[in-house]
């Protein structure tokens, strides 16, 4: 098992949700590395693009190997709607599969986190 972190352009204040990355990086080890004979690599790729932060986490994909561990796609569901209720319709969550790769991407405004951020520390 191996993890590549790559960062580009990031802002000091950046936060990323809570329970947003943890049942990603699981379900990449899950359904992704425990499948792949050479244990596979993960990446997770963080970036600000000016106008949003970005996050792809990407694992290898065996589209026809099957994990032992049962899934029921709730941790995407979970983040999904966490993503809604901290940044609404700005905030989108995709999945994407090759022949070799799967490939998570989350993106969300940094201003309404900067919003949210001030809003809830002061109550």
């Amino acid at each position: 098992l191996d993890f590549e972190w790559r960062f580009e352009n990031l802002q000091s204040d950046l936060r990323i949700p809570a329970l947003t990355l943890q049942p990603l990086l699981e379900n990449a080890i899950y359904h992704g590395v425990e499948l792949d004979d050479n244990g596979g690599k993960v990446t997770i790729l963080i970036k600000w693009t000016g106008k949003e932060v970005q996050i792809v986490i990407t694992n290898p994909y065996h589209q026809y190997k099957k994990s032992k561990h049962k899934g029921n796609n709730m941790a995407v569901a979970n983040i999904q709607e966490r993503l809604q209720m901290y940044y609404g319709a700005k905030a989108t969550l995709r999945v994407a599969a090759s022949e070799q790769f799967f490939s998570t991407q989350i993106s969300y405004p940094l201003e309404e986190q900067q919003a949210y951020i001030k809003e809830t520390s002061m109550t």
